[in-house]
């Protein structure tokens, strides 16, 4: 969630930065500002796979697996059935 956010707000940041410096006397405010809330209503729902999958690969860093929840996945991978292959 918190990876989300940071994308989320960071390109935020760069469209008011750039939107702000290449328009400096006379900004845009209506435009910006849907421009602003339409990043802020998609753009977390479009990253949340990526950020999810960027998180949870951070937390197995941070807290790597442990004894029981080893036996558990190696219990987990012994019983997965795969799935059948396609014949052309």
């Amino acid at each position: 969630m918190i990876i989300n956010f940071i994308v989320t707000g960071g390109l935020m940041g760069v469209v008011l930065i750039v939107t702000a410096f290449t328009t400096y006397p006379n900004l845009p405010e209506v435009p910006l500002l849907i421009a602003l809330c339409g990043i802020a209503l998609i753009v977390p729902f479009v990253s949340f796979p990526f950020t999810n999958f960027v998180w949870s690969a951070v937390e197995l860093c941070i807290h790597p697996l442990e004894g029981e929840e080893r036996e558990l996945l190696a219990e987990y991978r012994s019983h997965r059935v795969d799935p059948p292959s396609r014949s052309s």
